[in-house]
């Protein structure tokens, strides 16, 4: 009898521990998968290197296990617990099945680039399997993207209800304070035959006893009730909250939203060199775009690319605008390590291009002093509502008396001024041109191949690739800026279009 209870408690124990494994591999599941992504492009962008370094390939190269491994993480973390995804609420459910579809096609460029292989030996970079690969790492990354977008929401929502809750009950407890203090002060009142007050030294310091204590005891109820609705609210957020809130959202999320943003940003640029770079032609076809196409996709491209998105990230996330500098350092970081630190011929530049993070991390320091400035003015903006609170709830009386403007009116004007930035759009034209400009620059080494295509038509040889891409420079720096700063205004345009008509749509 012994033995089968303790062969039935062994089994539970067993249970638990795999609830409690899957419990937590829930939890960080989007965070592991973008980490998983992460890995499986740098491998991919580390075997583009391989290719040009003409360096023999094999089914394990050490690119080609990072693109492995990355897979790997994603399938296995996202299929561990397959049916509570699938369970979750409507929005999340959603967005899963755009990642399952996203698993699904990478799972497929696996058999199709074998059998590609086989049939046509040495592929080049852009090919169905590579193509279906890039197309299912978009998906994966997309999907996270909306959880995460969908979860910060949630917290804000829940962070702004704590806020309310605790400023309610400091105000609710101060004032009950006072009114128990005035009270006690009146009973203990002494006129004499004029009606004049009466109050003497032994008294007045009983009340000055009695107030100090009442304060103490608001302070306490101030402390208590904080603790009980900081509680209530880890309470409400359940187990997806490991850390306290920070600016709009736990840490959890921060670093789950800035590798999605990061991975994002990497897997667009990598179909724009898909698309333009000249490594696509092989014994048995040629997928190269046209060169002067070529030089339109990518001088137009990134600078679109890097303009929209960047500026993007800032009107998005007003709260987390540290994200935009946070994305371009890693942005630098994969490029040194895949394309640069890996190759031998570019090594000993790798300091060049650590100059890119100069405007990135003044960025970052402009964006960390901001950001901790609105903090403050978001406290402030609390406690003048409370104080405002009598006042406010007189103009609400007066307004019901009022006849009610036209709700579609006011639904109109509360759309139009939620996009509006709060400083000026010249400032974020700016930015987006100083995004456009940089990009020749974040785009080295592989920019090279693509303006030698079209200006010169050199046989690059990898101890040559600096001097080309110095020599495109110095003698088309007029080209060069003027394409860069024209794809950082369309990027500008192409966003305030596209805000523009979503205000439009709401409006409807």
């Amino acid at each position: 009898m012994k033995k089968g209870s303790t062969a039935l408690s062994g089994i539970s124990s067993n249970q638990t521990k795999s609830s409690t494994v899957r419990d937590f591999i829930y939890t960080y599941q989007n965070l592991l998968m973008v980490f998983g992504l992460v890995l499986s492009f740098s491998g991919g962008s580390w075997d583009i290197t391989y290719h040009i370094l003409n360096i023999p390939e094999s089914f394990f190269s050490y690119p080609h296990s990072l693109v492995y491994s990355g897979i790997l993480i994603v399938v296995c973390i996202f299929f561990m617990n397959l049916r509570r995804n699938f369970h979750a609420e409507k929005k999340i459910r959603n967005n899963n099945y755009i990642i399952l579809s996203g698993i699904v096609l990478v799972l497929a460029a696996g058999p199709f680039d074998f059998s590609w292989h086989s049939k046509f030996g040495l592929d080049g970079l852009l090919s169905p399997p590579h193509l279906t690969l890039l197309s299912g790492w978009l998906l994966v990354a997309l999907g996270n993207l909306r959880i995460t977008n969908f979860r910060l929401n949630e917290l804000r929502v829940k962070s702004q209800n704590l806020h309310d809750d605790l400023s309610k009950a400091n105000h609710n407890s101060a004032a009950s304070a006072a009114i128990t203090t005035t009270t006690k002060a009146h009973e203990i009142k002494e006129f004499d035959s004029r009606g004049h007050e009466l109050v003497g030294d032994d008294e007045q310091k009983e009340v000055q006893e009695e107030k100090e204590e009442e304060n103490d005891e608001g302070h306490l109820m101030k402390k208590g009730e904080k603790t009980i609705l900081k509680n209530q609210m880890q309470k409400n957020y359940g187990k997806l909250i490991p850390n306290s809130i920070i600016n709009g959202g736990p840490k959890l999320y921060k670093l789950q939203l800035f590798l999605n943003l990061s991975i994002l940003l990497l897997i667009m640029s990598g179909i724009l060199y898909f698309f333009s770079l000249p490594f696509s032609e092989t014994e048995f076809y040629n997928f190269n775009p046209p060169s002067l196409l070529a030089l339109f996709v990518y001088g137009l491209g990134f600078p679109i690319l890097f303009s929209a998105y960047l500026v993007k990230i800032l009107l998005n996330y007003p709260d987390l605008k540290i994200m935009v500098p946070l994305v371009g350092i890693f942005y630098v970081i994969v490029t040194l390590i895949t394309q640069i630190s890996s190759n031998s011929f570019l090594a000993e530049y790798s300091g060049y291009y650590l100059l890119n993070l100069i405007p990135f991390v003044l960025l970052y320091a402009v964006m960390a002093r901001s950001s901790s400035s609105s903090s403050r003015r978001h406290h402030l903006r609390f406690k003048n509502k409370l104080l405002d609170n009598k006042s406010s709830q007189f103009q609400q009386q007066q307004q019901q008396q009022q006849p009610s403007p036209n709700p579609d009116n006011k639904k109109i004007m509360n759309v139009i001024f939620s996009h509006i930035p709060s400083s000026s759009n010249f400032k974020y034209l700016a930015l987006a041109t100083t995004f456009g400009l940089l990009s020749y620059s974040l785009c080295f080494p592989l920019n090279t191949y693509v303006y030698n295509e079209e200006l010169y038509g050199y046989l690059i040889y990898q101890n040559l690739v600096v001097k080309v891409y110095q020599e495109i420079f110095f003698e088309n720096y007029v080209i060069i800026a003027a394409m860069s700063v024209a794809g950082g205004f369309l990027g500008y345009m192409i966003l305030h279009i596209t805000k523009s008509m979503r205000i439009q749509n709401h409006t409807r």
